[in-house]
């Protein structure tokens, strides 16, 4: 058995990706490929992801030391880019741009060697997100882009990464409900939108970033998504 390919599926929110990672790997499994999916943050499956959804739906939350300690310790010394009272404090009272960005990454450090020896092992791996939403999020957000590069660079990189593209009057029809923080602002995800346009064409020319209309019906995209998979493969 060879390695397996990562897939990450991209886009603003009511884009499709939830939907299009569950295709994906519906039709992965329907072949009898073994395949394993994650949805970023991990909202439901960590102690973190759970803080992290608190934080983005504007309650109050205090992100206490041994949270803090024990997944830095797996992950990335946060201290080195923010004073840890400090970073406490800011978890307790508001939301904080790089703050959240910054445990966004904890949260994808602490599977990556999981996420690793997954594909070595042979498996798929098919991920609604990953870094790539930090990077254009926090670039709208009016964060350095080179420190959100930076602290998310280690990470395990996708043989396989698509875009569903779509605009922000498409979300809003698609989830009138469930916004969260950045879901409610409406001018910072056509920000958003642009950032993820211009990201894509940067890596376009390495063949494994890939844009897909996402205002098509969801058979058409998950038929393209499957043939780019299925190309991804060949070239393994």
């Amino acid at each position: 058995m060879g390695l397996g390919i990562f897939t990450v599926i991209e886009g603003i929110d009511g884009s499709g990706k939830g939907t299009q990672t569950k295709l994906l790997e519906s039709y992965l499994k329907s072949k009898e490929r073994p395949v394993f999916s994650r949805h970023y943050p991990t909202y439901e499956s960590t102690e973190l992801g759970s803080t992290i959804l608190e934080m983005l739906q504007e309650e109050t939350v205090l992100v206490h030391k041994p949270t803090y300690k024990q997944h830095t310790s797996d992950a990335i010394p946060l201290e080195i880019w923010c004073n840890q009272d400090h970073f406490l404090e800011l978890g307790k009272h508001s939301l904080s741009p790089m703050v959240l960005q910054a445990l966004f990454a904890v949260d994808r450090y602490q599977v990556d060697t999981e996420n690793r020896r997954m594909l070595r092992a042979g498996h798929h791996l098919v991920f609604d997100r990953y870094y790539q939403s930090s990077v254009v999020y926090g670039q709208a957000s009016g964060i350095d882009t080179k420190w959100l590069k930076s602290i998310n660079s280690s990470l395990l990189q996708p043989d396989v990464a698509i875009l569903l593209d779509t605009n922000p009057e498409v979300s809003n029809i698609r989830r009138p409900g469930r916004r969260d923080s950045f879901e409610k602002d409406f001018q910072l995800l056509e920000q958003v939108a642009f950032n993820y346009r211009q990201y894509w064409d940067l890596f376009c020319h390495s063949g494994k970033y890939h844009i897909v209309d996402a205002n098509q019906s969801v058979d058409a995209v998950h038929h393209q998504i499957v043939k780019i998979w299925e190309e991804a493969i060949k070239r393994q």
